[in-house]
């Protein structure tokens, strides 16, 4: 890379200015039309100045037709050829998006080159961090080093004050959050302005309806001598979750945590040879919910042999569980939220490569939710570009992402679909995907973008700007 920068996707006002590696003036704002600065003296009257392509994105045709930032104005020549020449004293208006690097030339009547002038079109963007009280930050700057190759730049505006400790943040208490971050926010560079804000935990409640067969559960241990049995779920429990202004769990106000029923069999078979399953409710006092993050469980009494008639064969019921969020863009305002310390997942020692897992997602999560806020991945509709190859949506996670690597489908022998392979981008949505040979193994996103979502990077039409947490109203919804 080299020459003067133009950052295309700014407007030409003092504001976007910003000497720290920034545009040092309005001249390098916005749409430059660039007159063809060289000294033609001695050169004939025919000669001719020419815009060289040293390094442009590439754009389909209906890309350009459906958004014109994506083309250069002032030449007639198309995107498929080397060079665009143009007559002297002819300007050249650059592209407001994508990164591209060119060179001005002056020609003599032979086309031989006598001068030229650099230049590359950037996008620029300006951030804030804020974290809560007692909450550690996530590090912003591998995702400076992921954009910067791409001609797209974050400026950092600095922190903002820090916000009120939640435990957790919520559809309970997304408002009250998003005022609190609103508070914090300084509107200086918007639109073209974002925040990053780092809390504790991302999460709602879901009922989910869970057995445990005693013979077969390993989640299911009866220990005969206390008569207590002791279930666990393979997702976190929501009983740690406390509302907004309460010092007691939130089931006090949204009922119990678990509603459990006792199974049995009868001992004489039905005329079709089938066994009768019979259900019967486990006394709330019999409930209790024990220990913290993943070590939660659930401790059920035993029922008395009374209460079943037959040999207890395990329990069946609803269980409310959180379904953990590790990140999430509020679209509709410039706000990006990133899980940093989440309990739940909080784990005793580093993974066998030595680094934090905990840091890890959290540097992940950071990466795949700013690539959402950077327009990744397309999906070719509006002003976009076109449906990135690998681009899905659904699929167990909301919003468009990347499947590159992995595929969407039943395993042998299964009748649910899933994900199989080894996801290869940070844009992938799930949390990971089973190994198509080992279903007992599987593959976690990569901590980096693939090579097509790095293109569309390079690029994505960032003009448009964001709309700004500053013009939240308290009624409005997140």
């Amino acid at each position: 890379m080299g020459g003067t920068k133009q950052w295309v996707n700014l407007p030409k006002e003092e504001k976007f200015v910003w000497s720290k590696g920034g545009a040092p003036s309005t001249a390098t704002l916005g749409e430059a039309e660039y007159d063809v600065e060289v000294e033609l003296d001695d050169l004939p009257v025919t000669s001719k100045s020419r815009l060289v392509i040293v390094d442009e994105a590439s754009y389909s045709d209906a890309e350009l037709k459906r958004n014109t930032n994506f083309r250069s104005m002032g030449a007639k020549a198309t995107h498929a050829q080397a060079t665009k020449k143009l007559s002297e004293p002819a300007g050249v208006t650059l592209p407001a998006a994508g990164g591209n690097h060119y060179k001005i030339e002056a020609t003599d009547k032979h086309s031989t080159p006598q001068e030229a002038t650099e230049l590359e079109t950037w996008r620029g963007l300006f951030y804030q961090t804020i974290v809560m009280n007692d909450v550690e930050e996530v590090p912003f700057q591998p995702i400076l080093d992921l954009v910067d190759p791409h001609f797209i730049k974050l400026f950092d505006l600095g922190k903002g004050s820090p916000i009120r400790y939640r435990a957790c943040i919520s559809s309970r208490n997304t408002i009250e959050f998003l005022l609190d971050v609103k508070k914090s926010y300084r509107a200086e560079k918007d639109p073209f302005s974002f925040v990053v804000v780092s809390v504790e935990a991302l999460a709602d409640p879901a009922h989910v309806t869970r057995m445990w067969r005693l013979s077969k559960s390993t989640l299911a241990h009866h220990d005969k001598s206390s008569g207590i049995i002791t279930l666990r779920t393979r997702e976190p429990l929501w009983h740690e979750i406390h509302d907004e202004n309460l010092d007691e769990p939130s089931a006090a106000r949204s009922g119990p945590v678990v509603e459990l029923k006792y199974i049995w069999e009868e001992p004489a078979t039905t005329p079709n040879g089938k066994k009768m399953i019979h259900a019967r409710d486990v006394p709330l006092e019999d409930i209790t919910v024990v220990g913290h993050g993943t070590d939660a469980a659930i401790q059920v009494r035993a029922p008395a042999p009374h209460v079943t008639g037959a040999p207890f064969e395990g329990l069946v019921g609803s269980v409310v569980v959180a379904n953990l969020t590790a990140g999430e863009v509020y679209h509709q305002y410039n706000v990006v939220v990133v899980a940093t310390g989440n309990a739940w997942r909080k784990v005793k020692a580093p993974s066998a490569d030595g680094k934090n897992f905990q840091a890890e997602i959290a540097r992940l999560t950071l990466l795949h939710e700013i690539g959402h806020l950077l327009g990744l991945v397309p999906n070719g509709r509006g002003k976009h570009l076109d449906k990135a190859p690998h681009h899905y949506a659904g699929r167990s996670h909301r919003g468009p992402h990347c499947g590159f690597g992995a595929e969407w489908k039943k395993p042998s022998g299964e009748k649910e679909k899933t994900w199989l392979g080894k996801p290869l981008c940070a844009m992938f949505g799930d949390h990971a995907a089973r190994d198509e040979s080992d279903p007992g193994k599987v593959h976690r996103a990569a901590g980096h973008l693939c090579s097509t979502c790095e293109n569309e990077l390079r690029r994505v039409d960032l003009s448009a700007g964001y709309p700004s947490i500053a013009r939240m109203r308290r009624r409005s919804k997140p």
